[in-house]
């Protein structure tokens, strides 16, 4: 199953050209909106809104991870 790695860049031109030196290439740009519901602590519950489509989205922590409970698409 593949994994989400979120990290603060302060300088993304300069992490675009360390990508690209090491053989990576760009392949799209997404622009999402999420909206977090309010959940109990080590559960979340969000709709992800994208260029593409809508989706809910369940996550549960696990072992300082987050696995996905649910990940279904959805109708405006």
């Amino acid at each position: 199953m593949p994994e989400e790695l979120k990290i603060r860049i302060h300088n993304y031109k300069e992490v675009e050209a360390k990508l690209t030196s090491l053989g990576a290439r760009f392949i799209k740009e997404l622009t999402v909106k999420d909206t977090y519901f309010s959940q109990p602590t080590g559960e979340v519950l969000k709709i992800t809104e994208d260029d593409e489509d809508n989706f809910l989205v369940n996550l549960k922590s696990e072992n300082g991870k987050f696995r996905i409970i649910r990940y279904d698409s959805i109708s405006e």
